[in-house]
């Protein structure tokens, strides 16, 4: 249980006969995490989802007379 959203939260994965790991980007705080998901952001706005980068090209589908 966390108290305030500042205090670190730590998520580790063991293995049956490993030590645990820590999971990359751990210990963080909880308010840091709800920052990084974007958890408070509403989901009809536009601006959502800020893309590092761009889509990757798709290509279009050939025409049947093509083929």
């Amino acid at each position: 249980m966390v108290n305030t959203l500042s205090e670190s939260i730590i998520i580790s994965i063991r293995g049956i006969m490993s030590m645990p790991r820590l999971i990359s980007g751990f210990p963080i705080s909880l308010k840091d995490l709800i920052d990084l998901q974007q958890f408070y952001t509403l989901f009809s706005r536009v601006d959502y989802l800020t893309l590092k980068k761009p889509f990757p090209f798709i290509l279009a589908k050939r025409k049947i007379d093509k083929l």
